[in-house]
């Protein structure tokens, strides 16, 4: 099984190759290894995520020592910018979320939350506090999953059950008395 995945990713990597060019070859060999890394975390098969690696770098490498000195920045930063947004949300989102017992995954996801939040909040940037949204987001999904699951007997019994729930309200005071106490410049007022 191997090799008919290695040879998928080569066929493919090819094609990409000699129908695309420039930012659509990046996005494409990116789209590709974000394909075998989710494949690989699904059916827990370390070849496919090794296969994304292998993937990842050379569309980076492409992207290094070619499109850096051949094409104007303003066609490859796009790119690379969606490249840094994959690799945060691999890392941050998926890992954590396959890794994490289910009863800590919205405990996870919330204290990921913290981290954009404050970035967002110390340098005022909206996008930071946006995937901040977004995580807190995620992680009263996994709470109120793992509790909806707990409850009807199907996630496996845990001593303190509560204990996501309390990280998610700690948390959520915390940035509603951040909001409230910081100066009107540092949040839009759709954010209060």
């Amino acid at each position: 099984m191997a090799g008919s995945g290695a040879l998928t990713a080569a066929l493919l990597a090819g094609a990409l190759f000699q129908k695309l060019e420039h930012q659509w070859l990046l996005i494409g060999l990116l789209t590709e290894a974000e394909l075998f890394f989710l494949a690989g975390l699904k059916f827990r098969r370390r070849y496919l995520r090794q296969l994304a690696a292998a993937l990842f770098g050379i569309e980076l490498l492409h992207l290094w020592l070619l499109e850096l000195f051949e094409v104007p920045r303003q066609q490859w930063i796009p790119a690379a910018a969606v490249n840094a947004v994959v690799f945060y949300l691999n890392r941050a989102l998926l890992v954590a979320g396959y890794e994490t017992p289910e009863r800590y995954r919205g405990a996870t996801w919330f204290t990921l939350a913290a981290a954009p939040f404050f970035v967002g909040w110390w340098r005022r940037l909206l996008d930071f506090r946006i995937q901040a949204y977004l995580l807190a987001g995620l992680g009263v999904f996994g709470t109120a999953l793992y509790q909806l699951d707990f409850a009807a007997g199907f996630a496996p019994p845990f001593a303190h059950p509560w204990v996501s729930l309390v990280v998610a309200a700690t948390l959520s005071y915390a940035a509603v008395l951040c909001v409230l106490w910081s100066a009107e410049d540092r949040f839009l007022e759709a954010e209060r």
